[in-house]
């Protein structure tokens, strides 16, 4: 590295250069730990095995590509009902010669047998696709437990909304050390749906553009709406948005939600009131701003409309209650 600095200003400019030499090449690539499958199957699933050593050409190794490798050989355990899975690999650089032995290590873990009972609203299939275990992994149970919340998630987004999930350990014999068997025990209790839903207290605004904005709705022809406490804290999320954007600041909502003796109708009553309605009288603009004043009005009504006509839903990770 050279600096070399002007006269006129006093900055400097560095002058680098830059002397590559020889790459590292792949020279060995060994396993260990790897009980289940052997190390051929493992290395033949390996792009830098096999643009390094199987093509017979002297190619460049790359880390980036060793990385991605590994996510693919724990995607390839995971696939395999092996969700504990752990690869960590060490590089030793054998100087002065430019190669290096590429050293993995491998904790393959229980593979595991997964079973459902008690569900009867949902098939195994269904479940079995809340399931992450064999996706993002089991470490630490991870994994299970955002299956368990999974699990009851969709349960309660289809109107159970007294379903349990619990993960239960069954026993293996001896000669099964390496399988872990899970059992999820599902107890669904009943399914609420809506029943009814009642508006009133509404002048502004007509009871079917209020309907619009809700997904908590009275049954169809041939559909029926489950209840989900959640969702219509939502609903009521985006009328409260729907009067504010019509000039109604200050609108309170009031619900009251009836179940049967069962739990499986309820009847929601919603109440409204609307409150004082702000309009806006005048609108003035002070400073020097590059934009004429009639396009900036233009441009406060198209925006105005926007916000009446498209209250959106508001963001949601999970419409679990905390106590779940």
């Amino acid at each position: 590295i050279e600096t070399v600095q002007d006269g006129r200003d006093g900055n400097y400019t560095l002058d680098i250069q830059i002397q590559k030499g020889a790459y590292y090449t792949l020279n060995r690539l060994t396993f260990q730990g790897n009980d289940v499958f052997s190390e051929q199957t493992l290395q033949q699933k390996m792009k830098i095995y096999r643009r390094s050593v199987l093509s017979g050409q002297t190619r460049r190794f790359s880390p980036r590509i060793l990385e991605q490798d590994i996510k693919k050989l724990i995607a390839f355990y995971r696939a395999k009902k092996y969700p504990e899975i752990e690869i960590k690999y060490t590089i030793d650089r054998q100087p002065p010669a430019t190669k290096v032995i590429v050293n993995i290590t491998v904790t393959e873990g229980p593979r595991y047998e997964v079973n459902y009972e008690g569900n009867k609203a949902f098939s195994d299939a269904k479940l079995r696709k809340q399931n992450v275990m064999f996706k993002s992994g089991n470490v630490r149970d991870a994994g299970l437990r955002k299956t368990v919340r999974n699990l009851r998630q969709l349960y309660r987004e289809s109107g159970f909304l007294e379903a349990t999930v619990r993960a239960v350990d069954e026993p293996v014999s001896g000669t099964q050390a390496d399988v872990r068997r899970l059992r999820f025990d599902v107890s669904e209790g009943p399914q609420t749906f809506v029943e009814l839903v009642h508006i009133e207290g509404n002048r502004a605004i007509a009871s079917k553009r209020i309907r619009k904005q809700m997904l908590t709705r009275e049954p169809g022809l041939f559909s029926k709406s489950p209840y989900v406490p959640e969702t219509l804290d939502e609903d009521i999320y985006l009328i409260k948005a729907l009067y504010a954007g019509q000039g109604f600041l200050d609108a309170e909502m009031t619900v009251d939600v009836e179940m049967n003796s069962d739990n499986t109708r309820a009847q929601i009553r919603l109440r409204i009131d609307e409150g004082v309605r702000t309009r806006v009288a005048s609108i003035g603009f002070t400073g020097q701003v590059p934009i004429a004043e009639q396009t900036l009005r233009q441009a406060l009504v198209l925006l105005s409309l926007i916000h009446i006509s498209e209250p959106t839903r508001p963001p949601s990770t999970s419409r679990m209650p905390s106590s779940a």
